[in-house]
């Protein structure tokens, strides 16, 4: 595929912006808990993507848009007909919704900007309502790169209501550096699932979402990881008009030597504005987790309502949770909270159920389920809530 100006413009200003500030480190205060063999991997990836397996939890009944190195692979995607715009390549929106990101201070965008061949762009027209969500999902013309840079830009116009399903690329080697960047219009309502499932076979998994919200618009974004590898999740969202709406939720069940670095920021540039994130792990093995929450509230952005909770379960002795929840609070009115907890499972909760006749090890189980519950039960997509539910509690996995 030839590149016409506008990609190229962009990836010329991001390469430059790349070359000034290189790939993180861990003197980068978002990365500093980032293993010293992750960032060798980034630096110098061993080996190419050498297998392929297609992702278990695409529903028939619903859309899916499976993306390759030059395109759309129109065979065995499924796309919306009536309303939505999704095509591959390259545009002056494209440029227009990318441009800023070309001076980030992050170099795994900058990479992925720089580097990118096309863009996925989802434009689901004002006022359309899609009743299935969309499932981004990736074909096996991957194989044998070392790097994995897929460029999605989804724009939800004024009243729109969409959900997007944005599944693991899940390969042998190879980095995977994606980046999604999410526009929501006026009243519109957007909800993101991201799913880290099955990655340890990956090197690394760095995946960046930026959103940006306008008047009276909702945005809502599930993490869901499950023997995800080395991972490295930021999700930022902006907030550019009153009485806009966003939670930010993930559900971590991680074992062996998982490794998920998540990083969530608030921005909130008006005020009338309500936030939430809300994180919680479970830990076993040698697994590690951890949350880098922030909230920001500019001068004058008054009546912003904004909070963060960390809640963490460690199932063994070598598990860690690291917790770094912060506030930078520049408004007057503002209801702003943050909290951060780490413990194990309640000897007394799991002996009353025992007294109730439950064997111990299925009241522990009963235990593990009902703390992640409250965050998958956000889930707006029924088939994916299910799936997910089955995923995450399959009776002695998540408890062992």
């Amino acid at each position: 595929m030839i590149l016409v100006s506008p990609l190229i413009d962009l990836k010329s200003k991001a390469s430059q912006k790349l070359q000034q500030i290189g790939l993180p480190t861990v003197a980068h205060e978002d990365w500093k808990y980032v293993a010293d063999q992750d960032f060798e991997v980034i630096k110098s990836v061993s080996h190419a993507v050498q297998d392929y397996k297609p992702c278990s939890l695409i529903l028939e009944t619903e859309y899916v848009v499976v993306l390759g190195k030059s395109g759309i692979d129109q065979g065995r995607s499924r796309l919306p007909k009536n309303g939505v715009t999704v095509e591959f390549g390259d545009s002056e929106v494209n440029q227009n919704a990318l441009s800023g990101l070309t001076q980030s201070d992050d170099g795994m965008v900058l990479k992925a900007i720089s580097e990118m061949t096309g863009v996925l762009r989802i434009l689901v027209n004002p006022q359309i309502s899609l009743d299935q969500p969309i499932h981004i999902a990736f074909d096996e013309s991957f194989l044998n790169e070392q790097w994995i840079q897929p460029v999605v830009i989804i724009e939800l116009g004024e009243k729109a209501t969409a959900s997007v399903v944005v599944h693991p690329i899940m390969v042998a080697g190879g980095v995977v550096n994606g980046l999604v960047v999410v526009s929501v219009a006026d009243h519109a309502q957007g909800e993101i699932v991201a799913l880290n499932l099955e990655g340890r076979s990956a090197q690394f998994v760095s995946m960046s979402y930026r959103a940006t919200l306008a008047e009276s618009s909702q945005f809502q974004f599930l993490q869901a990881s499950h023997h995800a590898g080395k991972v490295r999740s930021d999700v930022q969202v902006t907030f550019t008009a009153p009485h806009a709406n966003s939670v930010l939720r993930a559900v971590l069940v991680l074992d062996d030597q998982d490794a998920v670095h998540l990083r969530t920021h608030m921005t909130h540039l008006v005020g009338e504005c309500f936030g939430r994130q809300l994180v919680k792990s479970i830990l076993n093995g040698q697994s590690v987790s951890e949350f880098h929450g922030g909230v920001y509230v500019a001068k004058g952005a008054d009546l912003t309502d904004s909070s963060q909770s960390n809640e963490n379960l460690l199932l063994s002795d070598q598990a860690r949770a690291i917790s770094r929840p912060q506030l930078q609070i520049h408004a007057d009115d503002v209801k702003a909270a943050h909290g951060a907890n780490v413990g194990q499972l309640d000897d007394r909760h799991i002996f009353y159920l025992m007294s109730r006749g439950i064997p111990r090890a299925q009241a522990e189980q009963f235990l593990l389920q009902s703390f992640i519950l409250e965050a998958l039960d956000s889930i707006s997509m029924p088939g994916v809530k299910s799936a997910l539910k089955k995923r995450l509690m399959i009776s002695g996995e998540i408890g062992e």
